[in-house]
């Protein structure tokens, strides 16, 4: 049998532990968000077609542009006239002539059919590649690809809702409440699938 001492002394060293841990993942999440803003959460979503990405500083923007020969940007963000990264995202696109289409999402408010159907139809009609991105390229900017992925590249919803993921920095657990992403994504995914039966 164990003493006090000895118990006292397990519960002290399993707390430890704990908060060992606890540091690990905390290290781990932080290096993973700086990793995901160095890169500025850029991935390709099909190749000379849609790229997603958090918002990118100018000189970035304008690089990225001329590398991956960019031809529209659809802004999840909205207009947003007094803040200083849209009218540098204006400036930029501007000045290599790249369409800009402003659409305003939230990253905690469910994303109505209608919506998701109205940013298909706008993107349907931008020229190609098209860039879509919000602030982390994560929630927002995740949904629209993951809806994208599904509607109109033909990828099965489980593959699709992959762009919906840890991966590109979507964490929708706790008290973030961006889990209201992966709901609207599913409301997007079964009311089509409905609808075809």
């Amino acid at each position: 049998m164990q003493s006090a001492g000895q118990k006292a002394r397990l519960a002290r060293q399993a707390a430890k532990g704990a908060m060992c841990l606890l540091a690990m993942l905390a290290v781990m999440a932080g290096s993973f968000y700086l990793y995901l803003r160095a890169t500025d959460n850029l991935h390709v979503l099909a190749t000379d077609r849609v790229y997603r990405s958090a918002q990118m500083t100018p000189q970035v923007l304008s690089r990225e542009i001329e590398v991956r020969g960019i031809k529209s940007i659809l802004n999840l963000r909205g207009r947003k006239e007094k803040s200083v990264w849209f009218r540098d995202e204006l400036a930029v696109t501007g000045q290599r002539g790249v369409m800009h289409v402003d659409y305003a999402l939230s990253a905690v408010r469910p994303v109505s059919i209608q919506q998701l159907d109205e940013i298909l139809a706008v993107m349907d009609t931008l020229p190609q590649p098209i860039l879509v991105h919000c602030e982390g390229g994560a929630d927002r900017t995740g949904l629209v690809a993951a809806v994208w992925a599904f509607a109109r590249a033909g990828l099965p919803p489980e593959t699709a809702y992959r762009q919906l993921s840890l991966r590109y920095g979507h964490f929708p657990y706790l008290w973030s409440g961006t889990w209201v992403m992966d709901e609207s994504y599913w409301a997007y995914v079964n009311h089509k699938q409905h609808a075809m039966n």
